[in-house]
């Protein structure tokens, strides 16, 4: 229904990961726009690299980490991780001259992000993120089989939130705390409130919820609940996009933050996200053939993306 060149996506950056998640894990591989790539804790400086060996193509993350280098399961090619220069090929009696390909990297907030476009675009690029990305939230990812515009639109499709299994009840013992009734039923009216080269805003009038919408980012600051939800996509490729969703109470009620953050890794963690696998999955053989798809006023946040950021012919 909504026809792309991957190639124009290529000079925005990318929330791939939590910081902390890979303080303990060392090295994550993951795929962005079909290439196989790895990341590397490397003591906080945390480097970016093609997951494959430069000997055979192994991929990195079938190796060992040996403090500040990586070592190749395959013949024991090691790099250094600081640099991805090959410091030692074993048996070799001439060492060859190369080294891993690298991509720019950088942390803001709790996140990590990775760039893989031109190394002009790159500080540009870096203003398609929201300004204040939470520090240390609590997170979780699933995989989407849809194209990134459809999975950006989960993260703003309030008025699908309500069919969510328990999700309904929940929100209202939220709404009990701010004695307001439920708003997730009541009605969904949008309203822009603020648009610049780099995002667009709006507000839900019924629950007075903000919806901050970048290309591949957003945060939904829910005032009335004192929760602050940024959601980052990574595209794995043309139909498979990597959900990466993050929550902080600000509420200074103890209480409310560990209902909070138990209703987040039980209802939304394990039964809204795996219903949002199932359904985005199951529409969007119907969807891409754009036979008898009928977008309406409840799809105000995939409009206006649509408009604003999808790409249709080169522009970056």
């Amino acid at each position: 229904m909504y026809k792309f060149n991957s190639s124009d996506y290529r000079n925005f950056v990318y929330g791939v990961i939590p910081k902390r998640y890979l303080r303990q894990k060392k090295m994550h591989s993951f795929r962005l726009w079909g290439q196989n790539l790895i990341l590397f804790w490397n003591g906080g400086q945390v480097r970016c690299y093609r997951n494959a060996c430069a000997h055979y193509g192994l991929p990195l993350d079938q190796g060992i980490i040996r403090k500040n280098k990586v070592e190749c399961g395959f013949h024991g090619w090691c790099y250094e991780l600081s640099t991805g220069k090959l410091i030692n090929a074993p048996m070799a009696k001439r060492q060859p001259n190369c080294e891993l390909i690298s991509y720019e990297v950088f942390i803001k907030g709790g996140i990590i992000f990775v760039y893989t476009g031109e190394k002009s675009y790159l500080e540009d690029a870096k203003n398609f993120v929201m300004d204040d990305v939470m520090d240390d939230p609590h997170s979780a990812t699933a995989v989407y089989e849809v194209p990134f515009y459809l999975a950006m639109n989960s993260s703003m499709d309030f008025p699908h939130h309500a069919h969510h299994s328990f999700f309904y009840n929940i929100y209202s013992v939220y709404r009990l705390f701010s004695l307001e009734k439920n708003p997730l039923k009541l009605g969904y009216t949008p309203t822009n409130i603020e648009e610049t080269d780099h995002f667009f805003k709006f507000k839900i009038q019924e629950n007075g919820v903000e919806l901050t919408i970048f290309p591949f980012c957003s945060e939904y600051n829910d005032i009335s609940a004192k929760n602050k939800w940024q959601i980052f996509v990574t595209p794995i490729d043309n139909n498979s996009s990597q959900y990466l969703i993050n929550i902080k109470s600000v509420s200074k009620n103890p209480i409310y933050r560990l209902l909070t953050y138990f209703a987040f890794h039980t209802i939304i963690k394990r039964v809204a996200m795996p219903e949002d696998q199932k359904w985005l999955k199951s529409s969007f053989a119907n969807f891409q053939t754009g036979t008898n798809i009928n977008l309406c006023d409840h799809d105000f946040g995939l409009k206006n993306y649509l408009r604003k950021f999808f790409i249709h012919s080169s522009k970056r």
